[in-house]
C-alpha cells in the first residue's frame, strides 16, 4: 500500500472516530505517528507526469520558458529538462 494509500487511511479512521476539532486532528496525528513513526517517509510533491504534460501543453501553446516556468511553479532549469526529454515523464 502507498504512503498516500496509508495516510489517506490513517486520516479516514480518525474521522470515523466521530471526534471534532482538536481530538480529531490530536486523532489523526496519533494514528500517523503509528504508522509512520520513527521511519523516513517520502511525501510525494506532485504529479510528475501531470506536471510534464502541462509544460509540453505550454510550449506548444507559445508560452516563453520562464511563463511556463511561472505557469507550473518549477525553475526555469526543469523547463528545459523536461522539454529536452531530459527528466523521466
Amino acid at each position: 500500500m502507498s504512503v498516500i494509500a496509508l495516510a489517506r487511511y490513517a486520516i479516514k479512521s480518525a474521522i470515523d472516530t466521530g471526534k471534532v476539532g482538536e481530538e480529531l486532528v490530536d486523532e489523526a496525528v496519533f494514528l500517523l505517528c503509528s504508522e509512520f513513526g520513527g521511519d523516513r517517509v517520502y511525501w510525494p510533491k506532485y504529479d510528475r507526469a501531470a506536471r510534464n504534460k502541462s509544460i509540453f501543453m505550454d510550449r506548444a501553446a507559445g508560452y516563453s520558458l520562464d511563463m511556463i516556468a511561472d505557469r507550473n511553479g518549477v525553475s526555469r532549469p526543469t523547463v528545459v529538462s523536461v522539454l529536452k526529454g531530459i527528466e523521466e515523464i
